[in-house]
């Protein structure tokens, strides 16, 4: 009697408990939701309009600007960079002594 149980398992049948299949399919299925939702947690930290561009350049607000210009559309340029936080008033925001940028 023993024999034939060990013939029974030699067969190749192995049996996957059902709950290690939903296991499985929850993980496949959870991963594409997780890149979603990792690659819009960053966000537009703010784009600004050029006629707010061009008045954080009158007012002398632009920390520092990398100019990207477009060979095929000399009309667009792109331009990254980083500019100092205003009050209520307009007045650049200190911390400890230094404008907040």
């Amino acid at each position: 009697m023993s024999d034939e149980n060990r013939n029974e398992k030699k067969s190749g049948d192995y049996k996957v408990p059902p709950h290690r299949y939903i296991l499985w399919i929850a993980a496949i299925g959870l991963l594409p939701l997780l890149l979603v939702f990792r690659s819009n947690s960053v966000g537009d930290p703010g784009s600004l309009t050029q006629s707010q561009f061009m008045r954080l350049v009158d007012q002398n607000l632009i920390k520092e600007g990398i100019i990207t210009y477009d060979p095929q559309s000399p009309f667009l340029q792109e331009i990254k960079g980083k500019y100092y936080k205003t009050d209520a008033d307009g007045n650049k925001v200190y911390d400890n002594g230094k404008a907040v940028g």
